[in-house]
């Protein structure tokens, strides 16, 4: 059975009260993570730190600015910056993806918010041919949508879908609905995460933090308060019942991420099922080389 993937999601909480994203994004590449989401302060001028607080007029590609800065510390996690539609014309935002793309040494994709879901597929469409001819292009990703069934789930134009089950029958669910009913060819669980090596520590500070739970998570993701053993249990439980991977969020973000790299990492490359090198190619290659695998519900 292939690797888990694991992705770890960026952005949504006060300026100042966390870690620069780029100590995060490095730590997150220590550990051998397969990407990084980041929904960055909009208008963030080109030379600021990537978590500089921001005073200036929207700019619907602040977070490709952000991603392409963090490109340059980087050197194998992928990087999606969120991009909402209809704020920007597909060609400047494939363009300013492509020079992501080029700048990180083909690690790059976009997280492509766009607010009707209908629309969705166009959007992919329009983005995606307006790429340098003969471009493989990087990976699209999707959000998905509350619910289970498939309804839920983003438009199979794309190549990766985050989804927010709370439960592995809801996976079961959401897996049956995208085999009827077509899905991006991976689909990674979002999931808040609260992590400690005392599972009653980490029950107590997410009930402390219940009213501060990161942006980034969708409406009604699941917060997980538990060991890094229980989360690779729920991992593996959610990857059996037809999940690519995980996109965690972190309620602290430096806290709960060294809880990930140096606790829930190795305890999946005990069970053999995350990898151990981080020596793949380009983040296309890497998504591409492992077909999702799902079961029946």
């Amino acid at each position: 059975m292939s690797h888990l993937h694991l992705a770890l999601a960026l952005g949504g909480h006060r300026t100042g009260a966390t870690a620069s994203w780029a100590a995060l994004a490095a730590e997150a590449e220590r550990g051998l993570l397969d990407l990084v989401t980041l929904d960055a302060p909009a208008g963030a001028p080109d030379d600021a730190p990537v978590d500089a607080p921001v005073d200036a007029p929207d700019d619907e590609l602040a977070a490709v600015s952000a991603a392409t800065r963090l490109a340059a510390t980087t050197r194998s996690i992928g990087l999606l910056p969120a991009v909402r539609a209809g704020l920007s014309e597909p060609g400047r935002l494939a363009g300013a993806v492509e020079q992501l793309d080029r700048a990180s040494g083909g690690r790059a994709g976009v997280l492509l918010q766009v607010p009707v879901p209908a629309d969705e597929q166009g959007w992919v469409r329009a983005v995606r041919r307006r790429w340098s001819a003969g471009a493989d292009g990087p990976v699209v990703a999707l959000p998905g949508r509350s619910g289970r069934g498939p309804r839920a789930l983003p438009s199979s134009a794309a190549d990766l879908g985050f989804v927010a089950p709370r439960t592995t029958v809801d996976v079961h669910q959401l897996v049956a609905a995208a085999r009827t009913g077509g899905a991006p060819r991976h689909l990674l669980g979002d999931l808040v995460v609260v992590l400690d090596d005392d599972a009653g520590r980490a029950r107590h500070r997410a009930d402390l933090r219940a009213a501060d739970l990161p942006a980034t998570a969708p409406e009604g993701a699941r917060v997980f308060a538990g060991t890094p053993s229980q989360l690779a249990d729920l991992a593996l439980a959610w990857r059996a019942a037809g999940l690519s991977g995980l996109r965690l969020h972190p309620a602290e973000p430096l806290r709960d991420l060294l809880a990930t790299t140096r606790g829930l990492v190795p305890e999946l490359q005990r069970r053999g099922a995350f990898r151990r090198s981080g020596s793949e190619p380009g983040l296309r290659q890497r998504i591409a080389a492992e077909p999702a695998e799902r079961c029946a519900a």
